[in-house]
């Protein structure tokens, strides 16, 4: 996948928040606001695929925002194994960022 297509698919999934999400649509001109919303988008995508959670609020209410939240950006217990997994991710601010890992 190239850095733009993530960031197409990353600005598609910002569009599934509601308008009162105010954190996920930013103006396109504030690129650190903007990183920020995608960063979230980021572990939108992985709850969507992963664990196919399809509705956005019940996504949301898995990511952990905050001074206290210990690293941790999202969380999921798996109803059936009982396995709970702790997510952190990084978002890459370019592609500069994508094509060195």
């Amino acid at each position: 996948m190239s850095y733009d297509s993530l960031l197409t698919t990353l600005d598609a999934l910002r569009t599934e928040a509601p308008e009162t999400f105010k954190s996920y649509h930013p103006r396109r001109s504030n690129l650190e606001r903007m990183n920020q919303a995608r960063a979230r988008a980021l572990i939108h995508l992985f709850l969507k695929v992963r664990f196919g959670i399809l509705d956005f609020n019940a996504r949301h209410a898995l990511i952990c925002e905050g001074a206290q939240d210990g690293g941790v950006d999202a969380y999921y217990i798996d109803p059936d194994t009982r396995i709970i997994y702790l997510l952190q991710s990084k978002f890459p601010a370019d592609n500069r960022d994508v094509l060195q890992t």
